[in-house]
């Protein structure tokens, strides 16, 4: 849903942080050119995990896309403060 709104809408957006984002998002990323982190686990569920290669290549035009696997699932249980600092690093 904020893939869909980032591209159809003005915004004044300069970061999207996107955690466990699913393969339906993928034709939006094509359109995203602002700094954006993909954001999932190793242990998180297929929807999410199948579409890892077609995310970075859909993303590949923009220069600010990073995508980052962690030791989560995809709720992140038990995980709150990997969460935290991880999107934390990211933004500084």
């Amino acid at each position: 849903m904020s893939a869909h709104y980032l591209i159809n809408n003005q915004h004044p957006f300069k970061k999207f942080a996107a955690i466990g984002m699913p393969g339906l998002a993928v034709e939006y990323l094509t359109k995203i050119d602002i700094h954006m982190l993909d954001l999932y686990g190793m242990d998180d569920i297929e929807p999410v995990l199948s579409p890892v290669k077609a995310r970075a290549k859909a993303s590949s035009k923009n220069k600010n896309y990073h995508q980052k696997m962690v030791n989560a699932d995809h709720f992140f249980n038990e995980k709150d403060d990997l969460l935290i600092d991880t999107v934390s690093v990211w933004l500084n």
